[in-house]
C-alpha cells in the first residue's frame, strides 16, 4: 500500500499497526513517500535503525490514535514497542 505522506507519526502508527514500513518513490513536490507491506521482503527501502533514532528525537512521533490529534514525542512505551518489531530487530 502506498501513501503520499512521509510523516513520522503516520509511519509510527502504521508500523505499530503491524505493517512493515518503507520509503516510497518521490511524487509531485514530495522527495519521498511511504509504502507499507505485509512482508518485509516486499519493501525495496525499509525503514531502519537510522529512522528509529530520528523517531526517538522527533517532537512529532506519537502514534495517531482515535480522534486524538495531539502531536508530541513518542512515549517510552510506544518507542519500546516500535523497537521490538521484527523490522527493527538486529
Amino acid at each position: 500500500m502506498t501513501n503520499y505522506t512521509r510523516s513520522t507519526a503516520v509511519r509510527v502508527t502504521m508500523a505499530l499497526a503491524g505493517w512493515f514500513v518503507g520509503t516510497g518513490v518521490p511524487t509531485g513536490d514530495k522527495s519521498e513517500t511511504t509504502i507499507v507491506a505485509n512482508r518485509l521482503a516486499l519493501l525495496k527501502k525499509p525503514l531502519n535503525q537510522s529512522w528509529l533514532r530520528r523517531v526517538h528525537s522527533s517532537t512529532n512521533a506519537a502514534p495517531l490514535r482515535g480522534r486524538n490529534e495531539e502531536r508530541g514525542p513518542i512515549s517510552p512505551e510506544d518507542f519500546a514497542a516500535l523497537k521490538a518489531l521484527p523490522q527493527f530487530r538486529q
